[in-house]
C-alpha cells in the first residue's frame, strides 16, 4: 500500500519523464530531418526511429492523461486535508 506522499512524487516523477520523452521525441525529428539533409533516404521500411518516436508518443500521452489527472487528485486531497481542523 502507498501513501498519499508517494504517490504524489510518483505522478511528479511520471510527468517530469513525460516531458522529457516529448524533448526526446523532438530532438529525434531533429536529428531524423538532418539526416534527410544530408542525403539519407527516409523512412526505411524496417526504420527503428519510426518506432521509437511512436512509442515515445504514446507513452508520453499515456503517461500524462493518467499521472495529470492522478496529480491533480492528489493536492486536491491534500489542500482540503490541511483545511481540515
Amino acid at each position: 500500500m502507498t501513501t498519499p506522499k508517494q504517490e504524489l512524487k510518483r505522478a511528479k516523477a511520471a510527468l517530469k519523464l513525460a516531458q522529457k520523452l516529448n524533448a526526446a521525441n523532438e530532438a529525434t525529428r531533429q536529428f531524423i530531418f538532418a539526416c534527410c539533409d544530408c542525403g539519407e533516404r527516409y523512412p526505411y521500411p524496417d526504420d527503428s526511429r519510426m518506432l521509437l518516436q511512436k512509442s515515445m508518443t504514446e507513452y508520453s500521452g499515456w503517461l500524462e492523461s493518467v499521472y495529470r489527472k492522478k496529480l491533480q487528485e492528489l493536492q486536491r486531497a491534500e489542500a482540503d486535508a490541511k483545511q481540515t481542523p
